[in-house]
């Protein structure tokens, strides 16, 4: 169905999602949680992810067939105080109302990116993905 990249800089996290034929025309047909502890994640008694209660939504509009969230890193649940933002775990769930069929609105399905089977008998995924370490790279003055 399409594609999702992780990578942050020294400030921000950077996740971009490319649906691969577009997205449904509807409302919020992208909804992203993520942090650093994966119990905080909103769920119903059955442990299913709560889509409406993610804190971020986009509405992709028909027709594209990509978007690009850019979140500070200490806007990020339970961030690390200290200045050093190196190898912090997140846990990212994204899921999206995509199309099958480019350009037909009634190819619609609904997709979760990742590689990690979420905790639950309903079927989900999630992304893990380490920060890196952001540091001048020492200039060679020889």
């Amino acid at each position: 169905a399409g594609s999702v990249t992780v990578g942050n800089d020294e400030d921000y996290l950077y996740v971009t999602i490319n649906s691969t034929a577009g997205f449904q025309n509807t409302e919020d047909n992208v909804k992203m949680w993520l942090g650093t502890d994966i119990t905080e994640l909103p769920t119903n008694k059955k442990g299913t992810p709560i889509l409406g209660k993610f804190p971020y939504k986009y509405t992709v509009t028909f027709g594209d067939t990509n978007l690009t969230f850019k979140i500070l890193l200490t806007d990020i649940n339970n961030w690390p105080t200290t200045e050093d933002a190196c190898a912090q775990d997140i846990s990212i769930i994204v899921h999206g109302d995509v199309l099958t069929t480019a350009g037909d609105e009634t190819s619609g399905e609904t997709a979760f990116a990742g590689d990690t089977v979420g905790d639950d008998p309903r079927w989900w995924y999630l992304v893990n993905y380490t920060t890196m370490c952001c540091k001048e790279i020492p200039v060679d003055k020889t």
